[in-house]
């Protein structure tokens, strides 16, 4: 417990901390995650060291990026932090009980956004992002349980790339990839100047 207090605190000292700056400009990302499998081991009651589970809950991702720095090159820099949530489901299709793995992440991130292309209306980026990782379990009858060898959670190193498209000055979509945490994320983005 001690451990995830401590991660919290400093996840929100950064964010306090990003948010501190004088500079004004904010995205805002609403989506979904596209991950249709997931690999995990260290289960202690499977024989199997690794099980793959099925999505039943796409993931639900909530970001936010403040500009930190303008004029870096072509670009600019960002720092923000983002939540995610997704459960995944083992056993449907078997004959033991379902059981739910309910994933819940958060984390901080830094971009490199390029100026905005085709009249602002294209704006590329990548990334970096520290997550945090958290599995619940629970039982097809609602029941919590932690099997899980090390649930204490754990940190992540991530890399991103994306692109945001402006439909308007305030409100797009985007898209972006992440190879080792959620495959694809796109949805709305919300843009405050």
């Amino acid at each position: 417990m001690k451990k995830h207090l401590l991660i919290l605190t400093l996840l929100a000292f950064i964010g306090i901390n990003a948010s501190a700056q004088d500079i004004s400009s904010s995205d805002f990302h609403i989506g979904i995650g596209l991950n249709p499998t997931y690999e995990i081991s260290d289960i202690d009651f499977f024989d199997d060291d690794v099980i793959e589970l099925d999505n039943k809950i796409p993931y639900i991702v909530l970001s936010w990026d403040r500009l930190m720095a303008e004029d870096i090159g072509p670009g600019r820099i960002t720092a923000g932090g983002f939540f995610a949530y997704s459960q995944y489901v083992f056993g449907e299709d078997d004959l033991i009980d379902p059981i739910n793995f309910h994933f819940w992440n958060l984390g901080v991130r830094g971009s490199y956004v390029l100026n905005p292309l085709l009249g602002g209306k294209i704006e590329p980026y990548a990334g970096l992002q520290i997550i945090y990782n958290y599995v619940l379990l629970t039982s097809s009858d609602g029941d919590s349980f932690l099997p899980l060898s090390d649930n204490e959670g754990q940190l992540n190193l991530s890399i991103y790339a994306g692109s945001r498209f402006m439909l308007t000055k305030g409100l797009g979509v985007f898209l972006e990839l992440d190879p080792l945490f959620i495959t694809a994320k796109a949805g709305l983005v919300i843009k405050r100047h």
